[in-house]
Formats: structure tokens, sequence, C-alpha cells
């Protein structure tokens, strides 16, 4: 390749590939395990004359989402006429739980060759928990339809009513049945496994040849109405293995997981990986592990929110999420102390006062301030503590020191701090 030597010449004597790369292209293309079923690929096929005359294809389920709160849903199909000619009309067939099938038929369409609409389905009742439903279409404009492979999609949908309020934490440590995890068609799913974090959640990827498979983690309904702002932080452990990496998005829903259009974040590369390996992955230190934040903002004031963390698959490694926490802030970097509560001056005035808590459970925490003497000079009450970080504001008090008293869990304890001026 003399281009390889930046020589552009235009001459007519020179190939753009040397014999030896001819060859070895060759040998490729008959001989690799992946490479040589392009030969015998149908996309090597010239497609006039070969396109079926009438072919439905049944693309995805739009909405609902893999995980609802409700028990009747509207389904929408995304559908491609993949034939050559106008479809009028056709037949959806579906079937919930194995059960009875009900047939609709779509008609008054002019449905022309290559184009892709969507369909609403009649409304669909649900149990509780899993089910499976079955979408088929068949009959387009009253005849046969001529590729069948395409026609039909098993949808998993699960329904689960569990509610929740931030702040909240999950770490996957003990049971989780308020989150769902799913994927569609028997397709590998998030999985618990032991990590340096107790226990985590993993997405194996790096024995899944199956690229484009997905697994989805979804939360419980949250309401988020009693929040003035919101987030939501979240560890992630991946290694990059060659050229290929997984893909993690975070969606958001605010009607209950009918649907998830909002894509809240999306990683992949080096935003998802601080390492890479070419051996199965598995975190063993603190530092193979990144924090991850997402800003929740504008889902304040909506009352059925859900998340869901979806992994992709790309047989690169193997993927981990932990220490999901939402906090009722938007700081990137939010105080975090170890003991149950912290109290600190902080670093805008040292003779204000700051109080972080680390609870294992959400609970009524009341803070009281007192002299020497014994007097009460303030008390705060706040509700539903987790994960925050309040002011205790001691900066118009007079020079001295004073006690905080901190009640929870049904016990006491004091701190003395000093006030200067």
């Amino acid at each position: 390749m003399f281009q390889n030597f930046m020589d552009y010449t235009n001459d007519e004597c020179m190939n753009l590939f040397t014999q030896d790369q001819v060859d070895r292209m060759d040998i490729v293309i008959n001989n690799s395990p992946r490479r040589k079923t392009l030969l015998t690929s149908p996309g090597a096929t010239d497609p006039s004359g070969n396109v079926p005359v009438t072919d439905l294809a049944l693309v995805r389920v739009q909405r609902p989402g893999p995980v609802v709160c409700v028990t009747s849903v509207v389904p929408v199909l995304q559908v491609r006429n993949a034939g050559n000619t106008i479809i009028n009309n056709f037949q959806i067939e579906r079937t919930i739980n194995n059960g009875t099938s009900l047939i609709q038929q779509v008609s008054g369409i002019q449905f022309n060759p290559g184009e892709v609409i969507s369909i609403d389905v009649a409304t669909t009742a649900l149990q509780p928990g899993t089910n499976v439903v079955n979408f088929n279409l068949r009959n387009p404009n009253g005849s046969a339809d001529q590729l069948i492979s395409n026609n039909t999609l098993s949808y998993t949908i699960v329904v689960n009513t569990a509610q929740e309020i931030i702040p909240l934490r999950q770490t996957f440590d003990q049971s989780f049945s308020d989150w769902s995890i799913v994927s569609q068609n028997s397709q590998p799913q998030w999985q618990t496994t032991s990590t340096n974090f107790n226990t985590s959640l993993v997405y194996n990827s790096f024995t899944n040849a199956a690229r484009g498979q997905e697994t989805w983690l979804v939360s419980p309904v949250l309401n988020l109405t009693g929040a003035n702002e919101a987030s939501v932080l979240f560890f992630t452990s991946y290694a990059t293995r060659g050229q290929t990496t997984e893909q993690l998005r975070v969606f958001a829903s605010d009607n209950c997981g009918i649907d998830y259009s909002n894509t809240l974040l999306t990683l992949t590369g080096q935003d998802l990986s601080n390492a890479s390996s070419t051996n199965s992955w598995r975190p063993v230190v603190a530092s193979e592990w990144t924090r991850q934040y997402v800003n929740l903002n504008n889902l304040i004031g909506q009352s059925q929110v859900r998340l869901a963390w979806v992994a992709t698959n790309q047989n690169g490694n193997n993927l981990y999420v932990d220490n999901i926490e939402f906090f009722v802030s938007d700081d990137r970097d939010p105080p975090t102390v170890s003991e149950p509560y912290q109290l600190y001056g902080t670093s805008t005035n040292l003779n204000d006062y700051a109080i972080t808590f680390n609870l294992q459970q959400r609970q009524n925490v009341n803070v009281a301030v007192y002299n020497l003497q014994g007097q009460r000079l303030a008390e705060h009450r706040f509700n539903n503590v987790l994960n925050q970080t309040f002011p205790l504001e001691l900066s118009s008090r007079a020079a001295g020191h004073y006690i905080v008293r901190v009640d929870l869990g049904g016990s006491s304890s004091a701190s003395k701090i000093f006030v200067t001026r």
C-alpha cells in the first residue's frame, strides 16, 4: 500500500492491497468460523425478486415497559411492512400466560412497503407478578404471510406495586423483592454475587456471545412529591476486554412504568470502566469501583417514578452494580460518614455546625441544643432521616460551649461543641 508511505501519487501501476494482503483476506473469509458464514448470509443475496409480496414483521413492544404497577395496560406494537405490496388490513393475535387467544382486526390503513407504524393492542389484563404476553401478526390483506418467522414476539411484563419514598438505599445485601429484575425470552439477567462490597449485582457478559441482549433492574414506585431536590448515586465496576464494551443506561418513567422514555444516563467505554482485563472480571478492592451520579430534579413532584438500570451485552466483560442510594439533594459528592451520625463545623463558617446521618433505615430524629446550664436553646425534628445533612446554624449564639443531644432509634447521645467569636 503506497499510501502507507504518504505517497498519494495517482499511479495506475500500484494497487491498494498487496498480493499477500489479498491472500490473507481470502483465507479468513473462507476459513474463519465467524467470517465464512458471510458467504452464505442472506445479506449477500441480491434482494431484487426475493422480497416477499406480503410480509409483516413485529419489530418490538413500544409500551408498556417490562415492569408496571397496574394490572391493565394497552400494549403498543411497532410493526414493519417488510414486503413489497401495500397492506390495508391484518390481524393481531394476543395470548396472556398461555390462556385464551384474542384476535384483533386492524383495518382501514395504507401500510406502504418499508414503512414502520405503531399499533395499539386491545386492553390487556395482567396478574400480579410475572406475565408472559405473546403477540402474533397474521393474515395481511386476508392472505397468508409469506415469511412467518418475524411475525411473533413473546414479552414479559412484571406487575410490581411496591412503593417507596426517598431518601432510599439499596445494597442488595438483603432481600430486595421491592425491586424487579427482568429479561426477555429467558435471556441472562442481573444476578447476585459476592464482591468486596458484600453482595452485588452482576451481568455476566464475558461468556454471553449473544450481543444486543438486555437485562433490566427496576426500582419500586418512587413518590417524589415531598422532595425539593433529588439525585441518585451508585457504584459500577467493569473492565474492558479489547475494543468491546458493554452499555449501561438509566431510564426513568413518570407513569409507573407504562413507558421509560427519559434516558438519564448512558455509560460505555471509559465512562463505565477504570480497568481492562482479558479474564472474567470481578472487583476485589474499592478502587475498582466507580461512583456514578444522576440528577433527578426534573422528576420532582411526580408520584409514580420508576428508575431502570439496563445493561446491554456486547460479549465484552462482566458488569457490576451496587450501593444505589437516593438523596434529597443534587450534590455530586454529598457528605458521607461511617458512624450513624457526625457533627462538624462547616467550611463556610466555623461557628456554624452541620450534622450528617448514615442510618441503616429511615427514621425520625430529634436534635436539641443546650447550654451548660441545661437550658434547651433549640430543637429540631427531622423526619425520614437516612443519609441527609442538616445545618444547625449556631453562629448567632454567644461564644462558649454547647451540648448537642441526638435522639434516634430509642437511644440518646450527646456531643460538646464550642462556638467562638
